[in-house]
């Protein structure tokens, strides 16, 4: 595949692929990809040009350090088996991340403060305990979907969050919202 200088977009949804060939990963000119309902369990490493990455509906299971993707504005990994938030690091131009329908359990805080340019949080449906403080970092945040997680309570710095538009809770354990989050 590395023999396709000018590919720009790839789209191998619904089939039934298990494994990407490494050659996908040298493609430079790669923006968008769509890998979406396959039976992937990883995906492949490189791919730096890549600005969109789509990939719900698999079995992956662990998510590779996105070193080599500072290009990446949207990620969206619903519904496969990814069982912690994963670490995307400074520099990167994220602005969706999509990770509803997982088994995450912790948002470790110093993997939000990165995330500078970040827009969209959704990460419905996983076993989520508790945000960390470090929410907070995340000044640009517009949507936040925490629906059907095991939350409780939320950090009193969510009321820092300005540019918040949409925050979604349902179906948690929660008995009360603190005054200081909604002033």
């Amino acid at each position: 595949m590395s023999s396709l200088v000018h590919l720009e977009q790839l789209d191998v949804s619904h089939n039934q692929l298990s494994k990407l060939p490494v050659s996908l990963g040298a493609i430079r000119s790669l923006r968008k990809l769509n890998l979406d309902h396959n039976q992937l369990t990883e995906l492949p490493p490189g791919m730096k040009g890549l600005q969109e990455l789509t990939a719900g509906y698999n079995k992956i299971s662990t998510v590779a350090k996105f070193t080599q993707c500072l290009n990446l504005e949207r990620f969206d990994l619903r519904n496969n088996f990814i069982p912690e938030f994963p670490v995307i690091l400074p520099g990167t131009k994220v602005k969706e991340v999509f990770l509803g329908g997982n088994r995450i359990t912790t948002i470790p805080g110093d993997r939000l403060v990165p995330l500078v340019a970040l827009v969209t949080l959704d990460l419905r449906d996983n076993k989520i305990l508790c945000v960390p403080d470090q929410i907070s970092s995340v000044n640009s945040l517009e949507r936040l979907d925490l629906t059907n997680n095991d939350i409780t309570s939320l950090p009193h710095v969510m009321g820092k969050l300005s540019n918040l538009k949409l925050l979604s809770l349902d179906g948690n354990p929660m008995k009360s919202i603190r005054r200081d989050i909604i002033k």
